[in-house]
């Protein structure tokens, strides 16, 4: 399937999926879930962005975000590259060598290691219609139970089902969707 360019200035709410390097499943560990929330609040102190809805599922990342320059390629890529100095920094502190190993870039002729957390890209949906954004905090919410993971939404720690229904507060503040 071709692969279509995501827009490079989008007014609309965004509905973002970004999967980790070769499938790994990384977030199985929660403290690579955490390191990963903790970018996210980090980065909207600094490039303000409008957070709706996320999951954080064991190989992918669902968002439902509007960059407030709407440049979502940009608001992406900051996201990603936050988030993996974040997790690769707990690594390493932690003897997560297996994982390292798994994420260790092959480079020639440089002196330290680099790694991938990411997979290179990303898919975006531009979300139009009040319909269409709610269908989508529905899917991001309900993906953890359609993949088995638990018996229902809000038993699921990494996603702001919790959140978004009032049921739990976090450090981590939700928008509303108007």
């Amino acid at each position: 399937m071709k692969r279509i360019p995501a827009p490079k200035f989008s007014p609309h709410l965004q509905f973002v999926t970004t999967r980790t390097h070769r499938g790994l499943q990384l977030f199985r560990h929660p403290r690579l879930c955490q390191e990963f929330l903790e970018a996210l609040l980090e980065l909207r102190q600094k490039y303000p962005f409008k957070l709706f809805a996320y999951v954080i599922m064991p190989t992918h990342v669902h968002l439902v975000v509007r960059p407030a320059d709407g440049r979502i390629p940009q608001l992406v890529q900051k996201i990603k590259s936050l988030s993996a100095r974040r997790m690769i920094h707990c690594l390493q502190k932690t003897a997560g060598d297996k994982v390292l190993d798994a994420l260790r870039k092959a480079t020639v002729g440089r002196k330290r290691d680099t790694y991938q957390v990411w997979q290179d890209g990303f898919h975006a949906v531009p979300l139009w219609s009040e319909w269409m954004i709610r269908k989508k905090i529905d899917y991001i919410h309900a993906n953890p139970l359609r993949s088995g993971l638990v018996k229902s939404a809000k038993d699921y720690a990494w996603s702001s089902f919790c959140i978004y229904h009032g049921v739990a507060k976090t450090t981590l503040p939700l928008d509303p969707v108007r």
